[in-house]
Parts: C-alpha cells; structure tokens; sequence
C-alpha cells in the first residue's frame, strides 16, 4: 500500500450547471430589466447625519387665521414639485384602510371624504401615488419637500385652503 491508494479519486465537475445558472440570470434581466433607478427622492431628514436641523417642530406662530367651512376638495397644488392634480373622494376599503385613487391615472390624488376638509380646523387627509407600473405618479416628488414649500387645496366652494411645509419627517 502505497501512498496512492489513500488519495481520493479526482471529481471532474462539468460546467453545464453554472452556465444554465448563467443563462437563466440572463433571461430574468432581458425579461424583467434591472431596476436601477434610484427611485423617488426622499426627504433630506431620512439621509441625513444630523436629524434635528429639518425635523418637525410646531407650526410657526403667526396670526390667527379663521377655519373655512366644510367643502369638498376639487384639486390639489404644489408648485415647488410641479403637482396640479384633479382630486377624486375615497373612503375605507373593507380592512379599513384608506382606499388610494386608481392606479391607472397617474396624476390623481384622494381625499378622504369623510374626514376633515382643508381649512376646517384638524387633519385632512389627501392620498396619492407614487409611482404605478408605468413610472412616477402625483405624489412622486413629495420627499423632495422642504421647510417653506406651499401646498394649495382648491375646495368646492371657490376657496383655496394654503398651507405651508413647518417641517418634514421620517
């Protein structure tokens, strides 16, 4: 017995199975892309070091402005990230949950009717997409948002409830 014997047979592995793997990887990229957009901007308290420079404090003091009546919104505007959207009614979907505009219209904002109007006095809600299948949507821009943006509600009754950006957080 020599010292051969004890030496383990040679495995010859074929290449058949790292180039199907090759090729499978290939066809998933032609059929699918590679996704390597860096996706919508987001608010600069999510990449940034020092989170108290552009977190939310309390509304500046100002003068006293009158809450509007109720009424329904007509169109949402924010100019700083070239938003002038049609705005529809949603509610709740069966979970409870706030239901979003169709998908299939890009440029659609919600509002959730049942809520508080802008300009009442208390929290309105206005929901919108992102993004869709097709690419940007409405709401694509909002991370983009700084200190001092507007954002204007048309309402039905004529009247434009203003707000301003105070702060932005993540």
């Amino acid at each position: 017995m020599g010292r051969d014997s004890w030496r383990p047979e040679r495995i010859r592995h074929s290449p058949w199975g790292a180039l199907a793997l090759v090729m499978l990887t290939g066809i998933a990229l032609m059929r699918n892309g590679a996704d390597l957009s860096p996706g919508p901007p987001q608010p600069v308290a999510a990449t940034s070091v020092d989170h108290q420079k552009d977190s939310p404090g309390a509304p500046v003091a100002g003068p006293a402005v009158k809450p509007l009546a109720y009424a329904p919104v007509d169109r949402v505007s924010i100019p700083s990230i070239q938003v002038d959207a049609p705005v529809v009614d949603v509610n709740l979907d069966p979970d409870g949950w706030i239901e979003t505009p169709p998908p299939e219209d890009p440029n659609l904002a919600g509002w959730y009717q049942n809520g508080i109007a802008p300009g009442q006095l208390g929290t309105s809600v206005v929901v919108g997409h992102v993004d869709n299948m097709a690419g940007p949507a409405v709401f694509y821009g909002l991370g983009s948002l700084k200190k001092g943006n507007r954002v204007e509600v048309s309402r039905s009754d004529g009247q434009v409830a203003v707000f301003e950006v105070y702060g932005v957080e993540v």
